[in-house]
């Protein structure tokens, strides 16, 4: 038997006019426009667009609110350079807390909020996994030490970041989940 199991995703966002739409989707941020489809000319369309393996529907039909998307893309620097060359100046790469991922968040003209998040590469990944391991060794000593449980901001300061890291490592311990279920019921 074969078991159930997702295998694409495409999320429907709501707009308000295709107008709009095609100018910020497919001018400025580089989506392909797959199809659209109005049951009349007079009637809203549906849309499908993509860039690379992402795949979205747009839709007047739906009354836009305000969905997230988080979408991870190779070299994340020339896409925003690819942006920037179209308007200029209009984004930038950041590190996005709390697990420093390199990204460039924006809002539609609707509201979505969009994450563009770049890939780590295989040293930043070895890195992670290092600084995961000296995370682990600290929270130990203070332990075994018996100056108790450090705090994800005492662990970044001593190891360095990320705080993400930190309260991923800090959850692997069984003082850190009594300390959090005590905090809870006071």
């Amino acid at each position: 038997m074969i078991e159930p199991r997702i295998v694409e995703l495409t999320p429907v966002l709501g707009i308000r006019s295709y107008e709009e739409a095609v100018a910020y989707y497919i001018d400025w941020l580089g989506f392909d426009l797959d199809w659209e489809w109005r049951e009349a000319p007079d009637k809203p369309v549906t849309m499908a667009i993509s860039r690379g393996g992402v795949s979205l529907m747009l839709t007047e039909d739906e009354v836009p609110g305000a969905s997230w998307l988080t979408m991870a893309f190779a070299n994340l620097e020339a896409l925003a350079e690819e942006w920037n060359g179209k308007r200029n100046g209009s984004v930038s790469v950041e590190l996005e807390e709390p697990y420093d991922i390199p990204s460039v968040s924006l809002r539609d003209p609707v509201g979505n909020r969009l994450d563009f998040q770049g890939i780590l590469s295989a040293e930043e990944e070895a890195e992670r996994r290092h600084r995961a391991t000296l995370m682990r060794d600290y929270i130990r000593r203070r332990i075994d030490e018996g100056v108790g449980c450090p705090t994800p901001d005492e662990i970044v300061e001593a190891v360095g970041r990320p705080p993400g890291l930190a309260v991923d490592v800090l959850s692997a311990f069984a003082e850190y989940n009594a300390l959090k279920s005590e905090s809870l019921k006071l």
